[in-house]
């Protein structure tokens, strides 16, 4: 009669248990690598990848809506409502990770400008300036965590893009035009689009509506067949203040208009370096930039200033 010996039947089910536990283990580490694979690398570089989606559909969005209210203003569409979608959060990628979110704000406090010039009329000379508010921009801060915090914004007629850290850019240079001829400007347009009241605030990660209204156009053209000419030997000078204020002289340098003289000095207590080469989003250093045009050349002088309502829905 044949008996079976009980040790060896506990080793063999010993030994079962071990492999299993042993599988088990494996299972659960081969798990945890993936998971810990995936929040490490593909996670990041997904959520980036959103993030800069994110900037560029932001970008693109403002942009329109600078083109749209151009429009409007050129056509004298006063009453008319224009409105344009605002993504104000990207893509997040659950359960793991949610979207970025940003929130709009106006620009620095200080920020500004004016336009001025010289006018010769049957009634003797005289000088014109035209202001540039603190209400001619609207900033989207987006709070970016796996890209670079970074500032989009819509500043006196220019897209702007400012990252932490770095110089800022036009994404859409400003609707500012000089048509040169003989070595010499000899016309100069300017539109400046205005936002009346403060910037309605609104954060999160929706789609968020602008809603605008043309209020009133205030167009003045000089020409030397409206009895008005620019006075001879004067300038027509725009001076700006700024928290994106290398943006504006790099454009403006990269114009290279003859004659004209661009310079940008820091608004204290900020330094020249700060304001004019520096980064601005975080530190909101205003620099001030002030560009002459002589008028001897100038046979006519365009300078547009459209007022917008401006709410958030």
């Amino acid at each position: 009669m044949n008996r079976r010996n009980p040790h060896r039947s506990w080793r063999r089910r010993g030994r079962r248990a071990q492999v299993a536990a042993v599988a088990t283990l494996l299972g659960l580490l081969l798990v945890v690598t993936i998971v810990a694979s995936y929040l490490t690398t593909q996670l990041p570089n997904q959520m980036q990848t959103n993030d800069l989606n994110h900037e560029i559909a932001v970008e693109d969005q403002l942009g329109r809506a600078v083109a749209v209210l151009h429009a409007a203003s050129t056509a004298d569409l006063v009453g008319a409502e224009l409105t344009q979608p605002l993504a104000l959060g990207s893509d997040g990628a659950p359960p793991f990770a949610g979207p970025d979110t940003s929130y709009l704000t106006g620009p620095a406090n200080g920020s500004g400008g004016s336009i001025a010039y010289s006018v010769q009329g049957s009634g003797g000379a005289t000088n014109v300036v035209t202001p540039i508010p603190y209400g001619a921009g609207l900033v989207d801060n987006l709070r970016n965590t796996y890209a670079p915090a970074a500032a989009i914004a819509l500043v006196q007629g220019a897209v702007v893009y400012a990252e932490a850290g770095g110089v800022p850019l036009f994404i859409d240079p400003p609707s500012i035009s000089a048509v040169v001829s003989g070595g010499a400007v000899t016309a100069l347009t300017i539109w400046i689009p205005q936002f009346a009241g403060p910037v309605p605030g609104a954060a999160g990660a929706f789609t968020a509506n602008l809603v605008f209204r043309l209020l009133s156009v205030n167009e003045v053209v000089v020409t030397g067949s409206n009895h008005a000419s620019l006075v001879a030997g004067s300038s027509i000078t725009i001076s700006l203040v700024s928290q994106y204020a290398p943006a504006w002289a790099g454009y403006f340098q990269g114009e290279g208009w003859p004659g004209v003289t661009v310079s940008c000095t820091g608004v204290p207590p900020a330094t020249t370096a700060a304001a004019c080469s520096g980064s601005a989003p975080g530190t909101g250093a205003l620099g001030s930039i002030v560009v002459t045009v002589p008028a001897t050349h100038v046979a006519r002088l365009t300078v547009a200033v459209a007022l917008f309502s401006l709410g958030v829905q």
